[in-house]
Parts: structure tokens; sequence; C-alpha cells
């Protein structure tokens, strides 16, 4: 694809979260990449950069957020097993 001009969106779920994308692309004589993410991943990000330079030209304004979900559900088994381990972990370092 040489350039183009238009406006873009979709999301996906997953029992993770949500991961939306949002990208507006207007001609320009050269390209210009303006990536905003929270997804705080560098290599991921790098990724989405090189996926957008395959575009020829044009001013590229790309958004990647992540929502997690609100409500956190704790295995209580596998932290009571945890927490024992850590304690005999802690006896033999003497602590």
């Amino acid at each position: 694809m040489q350039s183009m001009t238009g406006f873009g969106q979709g999301s996906a779920t997953a029992a993770v979260g949500t991961v939306a994308v949002q990208i507006a692309a207007v001609n320009n004589r050269s390209l210009a990449i303006h990536l905003r993410s929270d997804l705080h991943d560098v290599a991921l990000e790098e990724v989405m950069r090189q996926e957008l330079r395959s575009l020829a030209r044009g001013s590229i304004n790309a958004q990647v957020s992540f929502h997690a979900p609100s409500h956190a559900v704790w295995d209580r088994e596998r932290l009571a097993a945890t927490w024992r381990e850590l304690a005999v972990l802690a006896k033999e370092l003497g602590a």
C-alpha cells in the first residue's frame, strides 16, 4: 500500500483483558509514524512500528491500549501453598 487517508479501530477480548487499537492516517509526502501505547512492552511496540513502516508514506497516528478486568479472582489454595513454601524457604535460609 502506498498511502491512505482514513480511520480504523478494533478490539479483542480475552480472559486477561481487552486490547483496543485505533489508527488514523492522512496523506503526507513522507512517512511519519506516531504510536502511543500503554502496553509497556518495548519489543511489542517495535513490532507494531515495523508493521506501520510497511506503508510507503503518510502521517500515521496509532493508539494501542490494554484494559485488564477490574476484578481479581484469587486462588486461595494456591496462595496458601505458596505461602507455606515461602515459610519453609525462610527457615532454610535462617530468616
